[in-house]
């Protein structure tokens, strides 16, 4: 259950995450600092919970105003537009094809998923493939 205290903590929360423009870096800082948990599944879990607008879910049925809303559903559901487009969505624009091999490789060593590195030459575009892990050290 919670207080009321907690309860304008989170509203305060997700008023800072708007005012930040969903900027995971802060918002996730601001977290730790007022929530005392440091785990990013939870920060998630705080931003995407339906039960602070009266919702719950229960196995796997929605049960609307199920409880006691804890904020207003509008300032939740701006969260979640800005949380949606925040989120990385693949880019396949006429630049950048969908190649045959998108998702499938894995590196022999640390079995990370393979990335597809574009480059081009002479007007060709030439596709490689190289570690997500590896590509990303310096």
């Amino acid at each position: 259950m919670i207080n009321e205290h907690q309860q304008i903590q989170l509203n305060q929360f997700y008023n800072y995450y708007l005012r930040v423009a969903g900027n995971t870096l802060l918002a996730f800082e601001y977290f730790v600092d007022n929530f005392n948990r440091n785990s990013y599944g939870c920060y998630i879990k705080y931003l995407t919970d339906t039960s602070y607008i009266g919702d719950y879910y229960y196995k796997g049925e929605l049960l609307k105003n199920y409880t006691p809303p804890l904020m207003d559903k509008e300032l939740f559901y701006k969260v979640q537009k800005l949380l949606k487009k925040a989120s990385r969505t693949p880019n396949n624009n006429e630049d950048k094809p969908v190649t045959l091999f998108d998702g499938l490789l894995y590196c022999n060593n640390c079995h990370a998923k393979y990335c597809r590195k574009f480059n081009r030459y002479k007007n060709n575009i030439y596709i490689s493939y190289c570690c997500s892990l590896t590509s990303r050290t310096p």
